[in-house]
């Protein structure tokens, strides 16, 4: 069954159909195809995907200058915005 996780980036990186606030029940990869791609390309990505059970704690960290869950979500939207 595995464990639900939540998605907190930003919408629709690099034109995955990934909207914020997506929960998803178990590995993330498994529910969307091009994941496994993103997620070699962009190891950021996954660190958006956290347990609902952490929702609350990495919505935290997320507007905490500098923790590694906004490094990462910074990365994302850099590297989305970049040409490719």
């Amino acid at each position: 069954m595995g464990e639900q996780v939540i998605y907190l980036g930003p919408g629709r990186p690099f034109g995955l159909p990934l909207r914020p606030n997506t929960i998803v029940r178990g590995k993330p990869e498994d529910a969307f195809a091009d994941l496994a791609e993103a997620f070699a390309a962009h190891p950021d990505l996954r660190a958006l995907f956290v347990p609902v059970t952490a929702a609350a704690a990495a919505r935290q960290a997320l507007r905490t200058p500098g923790s590694a869950l906004a490094r990462s979500y910074d990365a994302v939207v850099r590297a989305d915005r970049s040409p490719a």
